[in-house]
């Protein structure tokens, strides 16, 4: 089979562009050819692709500009398709008429809940979301990472005519894995929480994401003095900054910023919980990522990836204060067994097993 893959830009530190490098080099891998059609290689994902037999093929990141990439991207996969015989193109949400559009992020269905919680958005996401939709309704097949957001392509997006493949996102389990105990002591130590069960916030949006909602129940909590929280991905405001002293958190959580991915790990290796508790959430790469390094998840129940979690996790309703508290009660007796469960859970779903749920669903619909 050859496949061709329509990425803006490949790298390590970006959800969609860190799933299609990866899934391109599982399924080089399991023997599919692959080729990727892109505006940027980072240096880490370079180095990736030269150890594989993944082709790149280069476009000028004038094509591949947000608004301008559905009509220019459209017609260069066209004709790469046509001059390798490609079986199938799978984009991205920026080529219109592909075999499969791989749905990371829908806009639509966001904006839905955050008008049903109150929060403001701004009209350039309800544009691109539209976009988006014509991209999707033109697509022969579209990728779910969840049945949550097969849902919504579905009821906010009215595909009830599209065929839907779920198929989740995966985590490198090579790169990602437990330390020692006495190596994670160590990095606890130099957290400055070294007695703590350390829980690690990873995102963007502090408000969307959850995180000041957990950190509400916490501040409210009696064990609250057993936790200490790590909070990466987003560059804290003043505002956010005076919220945390006024709960009375300042000794207990560390607004750390943005972080690189290689820093990131020594953070997920160190952590306790993985913690997302999301208002919505089509996946959560993050929650995966974490678990592979022995951390236990306590993610939001309108976050894809919880649709994954069994025993070795916790499931919770960011709406539901109580729904918190009890799972912060619940994780204070975190145990090396839990960890290990949560490692095991994640190596099912290493990219090779991913590719391979790919391959089966796929490639008899278009070989």
């Amino acid at each position: 089979m050859k496949l061709l893959i329509v990425s803006r830009r490949l790298n390590l530190e970006q959800s969609a562009p860190k799933c299609n490098l990866h899934l391109a080099l599982a399924l080089s891998a399991k023997g599919v050819e692959v080729h990727i059609l892109t505006s940027l290689v980072t240096e880490e994902a370079r180095l990736l692709i030269d150890k594989s037999k993944v082709r790149i093929h280069p476009v000028h990141k004038v094509f591949a500009q947000k608004f301008i990439a559905p009509a220019s991207l459209s017609i260069i996969a066209m004709l790469i398709k046509n001059k390798i015989c490609a079986e199938a193109v799978l984009g991205n949400g920026y080529t219109i008429g592909t075999d499969i559009s791989w749905c990371h992020f829908p806009r639509l269905a966001y904006i839905k809940k955050l008008q049903q919680i109150g929060l403001h958005y701004f009209a350039r996401l309800k544009f691109e979301g539209l976009i988006e939709k014509y991209i999707f309704a033109s697509s022969r097949a579209l990728l779910a990472p969840s049945n949550i957001v097969a849902n919504d392509l579905r009821k906010v997006y009215n595909l009830n005519n599209k065929e839907i493949i779920i198929l989740p996102h995966g985590v490198d389990t090579h790169y990602y894995k437990p330390l020692s105990e006495q190596q994670r002591k160590e990095i606890k130590r130099k957290l400055g929480f070294p007695d703590k069960v350390i829980i690690l916030f990873v995102g963007a949006d502090p408000i969307f994401k959850g995180l000041y909602v957990l950190l509400k129940c916490l501040a409210y909590s009696n064990i609250k003095r057993e936790f200490g929280v790590i909070a990466l991905g987003f560059k804290p405001s003043l505002a956010f900054i005076d919220l945390i002293n006024k709960l009375g958190l300042k000794n207990i959580v560390q607004l750390l910023g943005i972080t690189n991915y290689k820093k990131l790990r020594l953070y997920y290796q160190a952590a306790d919980i993985i913690a997302l508790p999301s208002f919505y959430e089509s996946f959560g790469l993050v929650i995966l990522e974490g678990m592979a390094c022995g951390a236990v998840p306590l993610v939001s129940k309108y976050a894809g990836v919880s649709e994954i979690i069994e025993d070795e996790g916790f499931i919770i309703d960011p709406l539901n204060r109580y729904s918190i508290e009890y799972a912060l009660e619940e994780v204070v007796n975190l145990n090396k067994h839990q960890r290990l469960k949560a490692r095991i859970k994640a190596e099912k779903y290493s990219w090779l097993n991913i590719a391979q749920t790919f391959i089966s669903n796929v490639k008899h619909r278009f070989s």
